[in-house]
């Protein structure tokens, strides 16, 4: 009886064992199939497609039943497909967009080029303009000046001296300084003093009659000067406003003249000459 129930035994041990690899096999199924639809969830939550309704999916899958590794590889290369089609309408559109950029960058350029050639015709113009200008006022000058040819501008004559007196005493400094001027070379046009500034001297301009009388007058004060009596007088060539201006700019050079007793004369059209001898 002992022999019977050991053969008994051997003979339903390989039963047992074929169970226990049949459950051991369908424990790794499903954990293969809830491992699966875990990474499905999860590639669904990260934003990538799933393939549950896909018309191409497997028939297994469809059915619930695990993936093969041809399977995963068929799922794979669908991803790959779809992949590559998102990033070549992504990449197009962001080309259509950069070439649209390229385009505008490029009208802007040429706006600018426009415009910069049109900034520099204008200064062209302006500094043509200012030219044209300047001559005009230097020929404006020139004619004032010209037409003061005759004028003396004599500073430091005394307020107390009347204005009804001025020819008088204009007369009586030039006898001093051109002792052989007769009463028709001493003929005086016009004789006024110019208003008192903050700025200027108050002058009296003078106006001779004859210019060789105001060229004596004026070269024998810048030879011996005037009589000790009159020293505080000064005299000067009359020019206009334009004229006196291009005089102030050379103010350092001819206060320097002067410190070095260098006589120097104003010519017309703000022309100047120096006498070194």
């Amino acid at each position: 009886m002992a022999t019977n129930e050991t053969s008994i035994n051997d003979f339903t041990t390989p039963k047992m064992s074929t169970t226990v690899h049949v459950t051991t096999a369908t424990t790794k199924m499903a954990t293969a199939t809830s491992n699966m639809e875990t990474a499905t969830s999860k590639m669904a939550s990260s934003g990538f497609k799933t393939m549950t309704c896909n018309p191409n999916m497997p028939l297994e899958m469809a059915e619930g039943l695990p993936p093969s590794a041809g399977m995963i590889i068929q799922l794979i290369q669908n991803l790959r497909v779809d992949l590559k089609n998102d990033f070549r309408k992504d990449f197009d559109t962001m080309y259509r967009v950069l070439e649209n950029i390229g385009q505008r960058t490029e009208d802007v350029e040429y706006r600018m080029q426009v415009q910069e050639q049109s900034h520099l015709d204008l200064v062209n113009t302006v500094k043509e303009l200012q030219k044209q200008v300047n001559l005009q006022a230097e020929k404006m000058a020139d004619s004032e000046d010209r037409s003061r040819c005759n004028n003396l501008r004599i500073r430091g004559i005394p307020d107390n001296v009347e204005t009804s007196n001025l020819i008088h005493y204009f007369q009586k400094i030039v006898k001093m300084i051109l002792p052989k001027a007769t009463d028709l070379d001493l003929i005086v046009d016009h004789i006024h003093r110019l208003p008192k500034s903050a700025t200027a001297p108050k002058d009296t301009i003078v106006r001779l009659h004859f210019f060789h009388i105001k060229q004596e007058i004026l070269s024998t004060v810048g030879k011996s000067g005037l009589p000790a009596d009159y020293k505080y007088i000064k005299v000067f060539q009359d020019f206009s406003a334009y004229t006196m201006r291009r005089h102030r700019e050379f103010q350092p050079f001819t206060t320097e003249l002067r410190q070095r007793e260098i006589r120097y004369r104003w010519g017309f059209h703000s022309k100047f000459h120096n006498h070194f001898f």
